[in-house]
């Protein structure tokens, strides 16, 4: 396995180099200078999953309310119609017992 080692106290760059002593004390464990770019992937990789994974939820949300909302809007409309055949069968109540009443 491949760990890092510092060439010089002054030069932080780390070299990679052999170390069996690091895969025998922490296997599986990234210490190494190979497993860096794949474990920043994998997180990259993840990341895009879980966005892509939000996303889709993100949609579905929203064409759920979409369709709740154009219900609501179709049970308004009805409602706004029912009020109106409401509202003229009433004034022509009231305009028929006035009439019945000898008022005009």
């Amino acid at each position: 396995m491949l760990a890092p080692l510092f060439t010089d106290i002054n030069d932080q760059t780390p070299v990679c180099a052999e170390s069996s002593l690091s895969s025998e004390l922490a296997p599986g464990l990234i210490s190494g200078c190979e497993d860096t770019v794949p474990a920043e992937q994998s997180a990259g990789d993840q990341l895009s999953q879980e966005l892509k994974h939000v996303k889709q939820e993100l949609e579905q949300v929203k064409a759920d309310k979409t369709a709740q909302c154009e219900a609501n809007q179709q049970t308004i409309s009805s409602l706004q119609a029912h009020l109106s055949v409401s509202a003229l069968s009433l004034c022509y109540w009231i305009r028929a017992l006035d009439d019945g009443n000898g008022q005009q």
